[in-house]
């Protein structure tokens, strides 16, 4: 059952937005804080990131199709090395580029677990 545009939040759901403000962000810990079901709340987090209270996690699927394109770049890139014993200046552009990306990529992703308190 979505939430509905409400004046008012149910007590539960109180719960949980005090605990996440108060820096607690992983269901088992809310659940252990409230005494709720960190299955329930799990349910109840996700309501509350579709009503747009909560910022949604980004994709994790996302970041991993990232990933795997990138380290297939990075792995043409290493073989033509390999070969040619070189790499040219649009070669290592390409490189810089793609570590830079990568970078990125990870950041994201370390912001992504600390948010649901995994990291």
């Amino acid at each position: 059952m979505p939430i509905k545009k409400k004046k008012f939040l149910s007590e539960k759901y109180k719960l949980i937005l005090q605990c996440w403000a108060r820096g607690i962000k992983s269901p088992k810990e809310i659940a252990r804080e409230t005494g709720l079901n960190p299955s329930t709340v799990a349910v109840y987090l996700m309501r509350l990131r579709k009503a747009g209270i909560l910022k949604p996690i980004p994709d994790i699927d996302a970041i991993e199709i990232h990933v795997k394109e990138s380290r297939q770049i990075l792995d043409l890139i290493i073989a033509e090395f390999k070969i040619h014993k070189r790499l040219d200046q649009r070669k290592l552009t390409e490189l810089s580029v793609e570590l830079e990306r990568i970078a990125a990529i990870v950041k994201s992703l370390k912001k992504s677990l600390s948010v649901i308190n995994l990291g």
